[in-house]
């Protein structure tokens, strides 16, 4: 409010700016002025009303759509609505000034707002934005129609909103239960993300924030769902809906007010499933259905309005719809089969064609389903009298009452509507072209070079939206209007369509050679207008069949001419999809070639495909269909590896018949097997370093089998068998890095670096193991491995569960190999024989000296890698075809021994003597337990407690072990049975300290621990201990 300005701080404010919104002049408001006692101009009037009453806030407006809008891609809708219908005059302004901006450029919406918003032109208007984010920006096509505005162009939704009114007493009830179920909503930790008030009233406009977009249809789901939760408005759940822009000006009850944000919690951002799920509990505990909510003129319906058609004779529609339409036909020779939806839609389709209702009449009165449900003249005629003239399309119908027939019909194929046809058929008999009946359209001013229309029906038909009077015989979701067909006419030599499109590479120059050859199945031709349309669902399903893509893994892989593949990076398969639709779009036609629209496609594909139980594979079930077969896949072919006692090394040609999604970077020489005079001097060269390599790193000849062994199973990723891991050990400069880097140029992309510790503790680690064939950590972390549970199961084969930031988790079993180099052994709190069985540990000791410069790169040639591969399958081979499993040497052996110990303070008792076992053992528990403590502080380790101790005793000894109470000098003795200590175990001596009173000293006193033990149970038969033999019961 400025102190400059006397109608600021004047009582009669409201009354002139009421005045101004109403029309009237500034001469004639000074007039009022004067006769309410006041003086002020004309031009003090109208310095108030743009400066201080009619200004808006583009800053606020352009913070909010920023935020609403952040992390999602395409345009904002802005769209000026005028304050009341019969305003003509500002309805032809708002068409003008309607919209749409990407948002990369709300500096651009910033300046708009702040001329739109000082407008004096745009008074009676109220600024809205489209709440969900469209595809492409709105503008009117060449025929009159609009794109772009619609439920159909909407690209994402990145929340949930409501409009919550107070109009009458009625929306005083619904405010207080809206009220009531945000308080619960708040209770549970969801409160609104913005809170918008809208007018001058109570009304709110409120919106809750998703961590991630939704598609329009779920959109809708969730918000009509809020709609219903709260009493609102559930025709504001229309993906379409605009809502009022905060920051603009509301001027609707004849007083300005702004439309201001009443609070805001710009971080508070909600999953939208868990969203979702908190309304139907809470509208459950209110006593609220939300699962049935009010229905909405959604895009499927939306269909043309012909009430400003010309009528085609009754008697025409009755001779020729059924016979056109075989679902009329069965409708008119059987009215009981027509539901009260169906019958419903069918007045609206008479209607559209001839506004009498006597053919509506004459086919329903044949319906008498029983008492009550007989036909019945004068509800029949209000049924006509209250339904739209609209064309409603087939797959309306179909929807409604399903049949078979429909589905064979190239009408419902093209997603016509039978008055469509019936009007094309009329025009036919007169000889005219096109639809019978449409209107003419007036011309209007141009804005932005598209044709406008005045009348109030384009404006808010749909929310806006208008589907043009010569409705096609196409469905208008998937039509793109373009230019006559003579600037295609170049791309007449297609090519042949015998072409087998699944064996070729999903690249860009595929993409231009199919849409030439292809272009028929989604390309639709008007030969009346002498156009071409594109139809975007179509053109999908042709790419997902033509080329057979898959989806597994929540990713969709296609086929590059060798293998099924992906990008590394999540989400860059959509973006590799992308680029394909759009260099085949650029091929058909430049213009066609948008972001939005190949986002449409890519959009409609991948849920195709993912829908497809032939091109989708459910994340469980993966490894029983993928990398099944045994064959390896090098960069020249397939190596068969299906029989081990073949000695012939044969590579096969690529097929996407194979189920294959990974691939080496090397290829395989099949003169490998042959004699060295067919090598050529690579070749020979490679054979002489790789040999050398092994035999000075594994210079103990069964590790080296066991280690070459152990690569060629890393090879074979159909084979799971072995459910063990690789771990290369050493201290340092004795080739370990070496060997990991061959192995990791070897399998390129599909070898990742995911250490235990890793797997153990982050969620979203195995996820990008899912793709990869094996598992290289050259250093592994030498802190513990806490929890080993993860790493059992995922090399024993078991299903484990994988999660992606921001999706769902699913559950697989591994097709993965682990390798990993230590210089330190990570310790471990898993003792067990179930953890250690499932090491291969291979000591690396040999220390030698740096080979002369080039050496490394030498080892990672392709024709070494290659060499070093033929090794580890010729020694899997062997292994193979002597039905044992990989070699564990006894230097291999005496090393894992040596980790088990240092991780398991009862096993190293056992190894040291400590602890013997036998059948007719026995030893008194706490005995044995005194034992074990003196030896775990003697070597500086951690006594595992009495319960654990007699587990894992149980683990390693051959026989059962058994607990007993025997009496002994009257007291129970806990014994147990098939365990005693060893000779070492008796040599532990324990040290006491004894006070002298006599003498007043401390002496420390030294005694075997079974003498010691003897002096505390007044046990005078040492020598039974010693032996470990049971003393006798004293009731025997």
């Amino acid at each position: 409010m400025s102190r400059d300005c006397k109608l600021c701080n004047s009582p009669i404010r409201e009354e002139i700016e009421t005045r101004w919104l109403a029309g009237e002049s500034y001469r004639e408001l000074e007039a009022r002025c004067v006769e309410l006692g006041e003086e002020i101009s004309d031009s003090g009037i109208r310095r108030h009303m743009i400066e201080h009453a009619f200004c808006g806030d583009p800053a606020e407006s352009v913070d909010f759509l920023r935020w609403w809008f952040e992390g999602a891609a395409g345009y904002v809708e802005i769209r000026p609505i005028p304050n009341r219908k019969d305003d003509r005059e500002m309805a032809f302004k708002a068409v003008k000034a309607r919209r749409s901006f990407a948002t990369t450029d709300f500096e651009a919406l910033r300046d708009y707002f702040g001329r739109g918003y000082q407008s004096t032109d745009m008074a009676r208007c109220g600024w809205y934005f489209g709440v969900c984010l469209r595809d492409k920006p709105v503008q009117r096509t060449e025929d009159g129609r609009w794109s772009g505005g619609s439920a159909e162009d909407v690209v994402a939704c990145l929340g949930a909103w409501a409009d919550i009114d107070d109009h009458d007493d009625e929306d005083a009830e619904r405010m207080d239960q809206a009220e009531r179920a945000l308080a619960f909503l708040s209770e549970r930790g969801v409160v609104p993300s913005a809170v918008v008030k809208s007018g001058g009233g109570r009304g709110r406009h409120v919106y809750f924030k998703f961590t991630c977009s939704v598609d329009g249809t779920t959109g809708k789901r969730i918000a009509a769902k809020l709609a219903k939760l709260l009493g609102s408005d559930p025709n504001v759940a229309d993906a379409a809906r605009v809502m009022r822009i905060p920051g603009s000006m509301h001027t609707k009850s004849g007083r300005i007010v702004k439309v201001s944000i009443e609070s805001w919690h710009k971080e508070a951002h909600y999953n939208p499933e868990a969203f979702e799920a908190a309304i139907d509990e809470i509208a459950h505990a209110l006593g609220i259905d939300v699962s049935r909510t009010e229905p909405f003129l959604t895009p499927r319906e939306n269909v043309e309005c012909m009430g400003d058609w010309k009528p085609v004779p009754a008697e025409f529609v009755e001779e020729q719809l059924p016979t056109i339409c075989a679902r009329f036909k069965a409708y008119v020779q059987d009215p009981n089969i027509v539901s009260e939806p169906v019958w419903h839609k069918m007045a609206s389709l008479l209607k559209a064609m001839n506004p009498d209702s006597s053919l509506f009449h004459k086919w329903s009165e044949g319906y008498d389903a029983g008492p009550g449900k007989r036909y019945n003249w004068g509800e029949a005629e209000r049924k006509f009298r209250s339904s739209r003239p609209l064309a409603v399309r087939c797959s309306t119908f179909q929807e409604l009452d399903p049949m078979s027939v429909c589905a064979a019909c190239r009408h419902f194929q093209r997603g016509s509507s039978p008055a469509t046809f019936v009007r094309r058929a009329y025009a036919a008999q007169l000889g005219l072209p096109g639809l019978y009946g449409a209107p003419d359209q007036p011309e209007g001013p141009k804005m932005d070079g598209l044709p406008t229309q005045t009348t109030e029906e384009a404006l808010y038909a749909n929310e806006g939206t208008r589907i043009a009077a010569g409705a096609e015989d196409i469905d208008p979701r998937e039509v793109i209007v373009n230019e006559p067909i003579a600037w295609t006419e170049d791309l007449s030599d297609a090519l042949e369509e015998q072409i087998d499109w699944s064996e070729r590479p999903f690249t860009n120059e595929t993409a231009r050679q199919w849409a030439k050859a292809r272009k028929k199945r989604f390309v639709y031709t008007d030969e009346e207008k002498g156009k071409e349309h594109l139809l975007l669902r179509p053109m999908a399903t042709a790419i997902k069949e033509d080329f057979n893509l898959q989806y597994f893994f929540q990713t969709c892989y296609y086929y590059d001419g060798s293998i099924y593949t992906t990008p590394t990076d999540d989400g860059a398969d959509e973006a590799v999809i992308r680029d394909f639709i759009l260099e085949a779009l650029e091929t058909l036609k430049p213009t066609w070639a948008t972001w939005s629209r190949a986002e449409e496609i890519k959009r409609m594909l991948i849920n195709n495909v993912q829908r497809d139980k032939n091109h989708s594979v459910e994340s469980i079930r993966v490894h029983e269909v993928w990398n099944t077969e045994p064959l390896v896949p090098f960069v020249n072919g397939l190596l068969d590896m299906s029989d081990p006692f073949d000695h012939d090394w044969r590579v096969y040609d690529f097929s996407p018949r194979h189920r294959i999604n990974w691939k080496l970077t090397i290829p395989f020489f099949e003169n490998w097997y042959r004699t060295p005079k067919s090598w050529t001097l690579a070749m020979k060269d490679a054979e002489v370093d790789v040999l050398d390599f092994f035999r000075t790193t594994f210079p103990d000849d069964e590790t080296r089998r066991s280690i070459l062994e152990f690569l060629g199973y890393c090879l074979c990723r159909w084979d799971q068998s072995e459910e063990c891991y690789a771990i290369l050990y050493g201290p340092g400069q004795n080739g370990k890095s070496t060997l990991l880097g061959m192995l990791a140029k070897a399998f390129g992309i599909y070898a990742v670096t995911e250490s235990v510790q890793s797997l153990e503790r982050n969620r979203f680690a195995s996820a990008s193991l899912t793709r990869a064939a094996i598992d290289i950590v050259p250093d592994m972390a030498g802190t513990g491995i806490e929890d080993t549970s993860f790493l059992k199961g995922w090399i024993g084969n078991d299903v484990v569960r994988a999660e992606r930031k921001f999706k769902a988790s699913f559950e697989f079993k591994p097709q993965t190999k682990l390798i990993y180099g230590a210089n330190e052994l990570p310790p471990t709190k898993d003792p067990t024989h179930g953890y250690f069985r499932r090491i291969l540990l291979y000591p690396m000791m040999e220390r030698f000296k740096r080979q002369g410069p080039g050496w490394v790169e030498r080892l990672r040639t392709p024709e070494a890698l290659s060499y070093m591969c033929y090794l580890g399958l010729l020694h899997y081979r062997q292994m193979r075809r002597e039905g044992r499993n990989i070699t564990e040497s006894k230097e291999m052996l005496r090393e894992k021994d040596y980790y088990w110990r240092a991780n398991d303070v009862v096993k190293a008792a056992i190894d040291e003597g400590i602890i013997e076992f036998g059948k007719e053992f026995s030893v008194p528990r706490d005995l044995l337990q005194k034992a074990m403590e003196i030896y775990a502080k003697e070597t500086g380790r951690k006594y595992p407690g009495a319960a654990k101790l007699l587990e894992r005793l149980r683990n390693y000894a051959p026989h059962k072990i058994e607990y007993s109470r025997p009496r002994r000098n009257g007291k129970r003795i806990h014994m147990w049975t098939g365990v005693t200590l060893g000779e070492a175990g008796r040599s532990l001596f324990v040290s006491r300290e004894i006070v002298d009173l006599d003498r007043r000293t401390l002496e420390y006193i030294t005694l075997p621990v079974t003498d010691a033990y003897a002096k505390e149970r007044n046990l005078d038969n040492v020598e039974m201990l010693e032996s470990g033999t049971l003393p006798k019961d004293d009731s025997q």
